[in-house]
């Protein structure tokens, strides 16, 4: 799936558009957990945290991941999508 602005306009606050676990070296030399969730106004986020956490405490408590490339490989999106991203 390739996020696009239309995706984004149909979605809700607070949708997770995806989610993941995994070792991100560009994050964190350690596993952890993942979560891109839609903003209020069309805009988007991600944010990770410890891999045990829940999606909520993630979204509520977790960095938010600031790295182009990085978000790109989490969430393929087109170009409008991206800058939709709220860095």
């Amino acid at each position: 799936m390739t996020l696009t602005i239309k995706d984004l306009k149909e979605m809700q606050h607070n949708d997770i558009i995806a989610k993941g676990t995994g070792l991100i070296r560009e994050i964190l030399d350690a596993p952890i957990k993942w979560v891109a969730v839609r903003g209020g106004m069309h805009d988007w986020v991600i944010y990770y945290g410890l891999i045990n956490s829940s999606d909520i405490g993630v979204i509520l408590f977790g960095n938010k991941v600031h790295t182009g490339s990085t978000i790109r490989k989490l969430v393929p999106c087109t170009d409008d999508a991206f800058d939709m991203y709220r860095f």
